[in-house]
């Protein structure tokens, strides 16, 4: 899935760096790491596909999306597709592993401009840098540099009027079951409860299962 066009397939020795894009030395030498991991071993010319034009996949709720890289891509190529979307998981970067890698500013600005907020962080890998200077240390008392990790993006909130009922019911049901945001959740519901559509009673059961104070 990218943009309809060809691109080359670096395919690496570690498998979980295969990219559309080439590894990028310099960023390889200053983490002084993963050398070894994204040398590539071969190529394949491919072309890709948009998200748009995948006919037989429905308009989504929930895209989860790990493709080394072309996120951006995707999601450039795929607003159609995204336009009922409530949430997007996504990889993002903070340094560039990969050659013209976009970074996490660069899929923040497009989320945005599709609707899409930053709800927050999954997780977010942090490795301390590796030089002659780190032997015989410590490195787990260490801040280390942030490198990659996934962030959950929903519809955005802040104009709820935007969001249909219907979207929120969804947003609701994957915040809970898929994200464990449970606050998520709840915002949710009191937006439902504020437009008729629940009442707090039927949101109590849900509520007993939650962590409670004391």
């Amino acid at each position: 899935v990218g943009d309809g066009g060809r691109h080359t397939l670096h395919i690496c020795s570690g498998e979980g760096f295969t990219s559309l894009l080439p590894p990028k030395r310099q960023t390889i030498d200053y983490l002084g790491r993963w050398s070894r991991h994204m040398r590539v071993v071969e190529t394949h010319d491919l072309t890709t596909v948009r998200l748009d034009d995948l006919a037989a996949l429905p308009k989504p709720d929930l895209l989860k999306i790990d493709v080394q890289g072309s996120e951006l891509m995707v999601f450039q190529h795929g607003r159609a597709k995204l336009t009922e979307a409530v949430a997007v998981i996504t990889e993002v970067a903070c340094v560039p592993l990969y050659e013209g890698q976009p970074l996490l500013h660069d899929q923040m600005a497009e989320l945005a401009a599709q609707g899409f907020l930053l709800s927050h962080f999954q997780f977010l890998k942090r490795k301390p840098l590796v030089s002659k200077l780190l032997d015989g240390l410590d490195t787990r008392r260490m801040h280390g540099q942030s490198i990659d990790g996934d962030a959950l993006f929903i519809r955005s909130l802040l104009e709820p009027d935007s969001v249909s009922d219907e979207q929120l019911t969804h947003l609701a049901i994957i915040a809970d079951g898929v994200c464990g945001a449970f606050d998520l959740t709840l915002k949710c519901l009191a937006l439902l409860i504020a437009r008729g559509r629940l009442t707090e009673p039927d949101t109590r059961d849900y509520r007993s299962h939650l962590p409670q104070k004391g």
